[in-house]
């Protein structure tokens, strides 16, 4: 095709001037309108088409590709106000994939629809805020991740901008343990998971401190506190037979002929409970995954109930307080509480319940209870403790020096030293016949968890036994099964909800909610 520059003036007073063919603008060309707006660039029968710069009046400007005048392709426009966007155009408008630069220095990368964000990007904030997920109609909606500026992260849904949905906050406080873990990684970052609507968590939400999950109500996003569903409690009881029920972490629910006995309950939601009986809620210390002051609201609509609390020298003076503070919004409650240490006993012959307090390698007590013709042992915390080692200023020791003390006799003769205080603690169970027991098998602190558990197993005779104390970490329950056939053979398997699996090996596995026979 022969080609020949021209110069032409239009009746619409435009002008060009470039390349013709056929008396058409072909090839490159500068095309000014009356109105002083200008494209220079590439033309084809006689319309901008190919690649080329347009730059308007009020001051912005496109280089980039254009078929039948419009843009589409890659391109770039610059805005007056400094803004630009580099990447994808179709039919005159942003769409596809590109990069806005705002004035104000915020920046986003993605997908576009209609000059709109729609799609997969991600947005960084000029303070430093960036959010990486779903957008729709130009705002963030759908599910993604923000994380903000001051180290917390939400991963979750998302509507019109806020958090509307299924998220989890993970917060940036950070609870260092005090030595390392030996099996696996646990998250020591405390974190909200729950529903959110419009910005704020709504309804019952999980506050995850140290690896636990703590129930929360949540008001508009205002926390109102712990979360324990006592309600279900008061419900018509149709099943009376003699069963259990894991609560999770080390709470349990065990229904007697003649009574029903609570143990470390401080989550969730209590099954219907018998209130033409006796009971009795042992607490066996004032750890946060074992107690839950929400507890002793009980006597609000249990008429015959009384509380076992579990106390050392350490934790007598607080818990005391606690209940002497508490009397004053629950009138009764300090008549109602039994306080116990390591060795006391206690009689309550009227519904033939018979309680012994073992001393605790940690806080509080452990408990051997006779009831309904049965013998029932909740350990608490009573297990091969771990020896803490800090430096004295505070900060973290190195791995190679650490390695050092591990590896040194004194640490050595230390451990002992701890185990020999559970075994000493322990002794009262020598050759006692157990129908159920209630056994730490704590994860975090090497073998000291099923060393303890298959001490028990071996000093008692244990009929059956449920592990609680697993920090949620079922896999480290499942590799015990596999280690240990023999001590499976008596265990009762915890099985929640489908965070966990039934086993074959086992005495027998709870149901998919946590109840069980004994």
């Amino acid at each position: 095709m022969y080609k020949e520059y021209n110069e032409c003036i239009y009746d619409n007073g435009d002008s060009y001037k470039g390349e013709t063919a056929d008396s058409m603008r072909c090839g490159q060309g500068e095309y000014i309108w009356k109105n002083g707006q200008r494209y220079v660039g590439e033309f084809n029968n006689d319309r901008i088409e190919g690649s080329g710069t347009i730059y308007y009046t009020d001051g912005s400007v496109y280089t980039g590709q254009w078929k039948d005048e419009k843009k589409s392709g890659l391109g770039e426009y610059t805005w007056k106000s400094g803004q630009r966007y580099t990447g994808e155009f179709r039919s005159d408008k942003i769409n596809g994939t590109g990069t806005m630069y705002c004035a104000n220095g915020d920046v986003y990368t993605g997908q576009w629809k209609d000059e709109k964000r729609s799609g997969e990007g991600e947005y960084t904030w000029k303070d430093g805020r960036r959010y990486v997920g779903e957008f729709y109609n130009d705002k963030i909606n759908g599910t993604g991740t923000m994380y903000y500026t001051d180290g917390s992260v939400y991963t979750g849904q998302w509507k019109d901008e806020l958090r509307d949905g299924k998220g989890e906050l993970r917060l940036a406080e950070k609870i260092e343990p005090e030595v390392p873990f030996e099996n696996g990684t646990y998250d020591f970052g405390s974190r909200l998971t729950g529903k959110w609507s419009k910005g704020n968590l709504e309804g019952l939400g999980y506050c995850w401190i140290t690896g636990i999950p703590y129930p929360h109500w949540f008001d508009h996003g205002i926390d109102k506190g712990d979360y324990l569903d006592l309600s279900a409690a008061e419900r018509t009881v149709t099943d009376t037979s003699v069963r259990g029920k894991f609560l999770g972490q080390s709470g349990f629910w065990l229904q007697l002929p003649d009574a029903t006995l609570i143990f470390d309950c401080y989550i969730g939601k209590l099954p219907p409970t018998r209130r033409d009986k006796p009971l009795i809620v042992f607490i066996s210390h004032m750890h946060s995954d074992h107690f839950n002051r929400h507890i002793f609201h009980l006597m609000d609509s249990f008429e015959k109930i009384s509380f076992v609390i579990g106390i050392d020298s350490s934790s007598e003076k607080d818990f005391t307080y606690l209940v002497e503070r508490l009397e004053q919004q629950i009138p009764g409650l300090d008549d109602r509480c039994f306080f116990v240490k390591g060795g006391d006993t206690l009689d309550f012959g009227n519904i033939g319940v018979k309680v012994q307090a073992l001393p605790s390698t940690d806080m509080g007590t452990a408990f051997l209870v006779n009831a309904g013709g049965k013998t029932i042992f909740h350990a608490g915390d009573l297990w091969i403790q771990p020896f803490s080692i800090t430096s004295a200023d505070g900060k973290s020791i190195p791995a190679e020096v650490m390695k050092q003390i591990r590896e040194s006799p004194e640490y050595a003769e230390i451990c002992e030293g701890e185990r020999n205080r559970f075994r000493q603690y322990t002794a009262p169970l020598n050759g006692i016949r157990i129908d159920l027991a209630m056994l730490p098998l704590d994860p975090r602190f090497g073998n000291n968890g099923p060393d303890s558990m298959l001490h028990y197993l071996s000093i008692a005779d244990i009929s059956a036994y449920i592990p609680m104390h697993l920090w949620e970490n079922f896999s480290f329950l499942d590799d015990f099964i596999k280690a240990e056939p023999e001590a499976a053979k008596r265990m009762i398997k915890p099985v929640l909800n489908g965070r966990n699996a039934p086993s074959s090996g086992v005495l027998r596995c709870t149901d998919g909610k946590g109840y069980f026979s004994f």
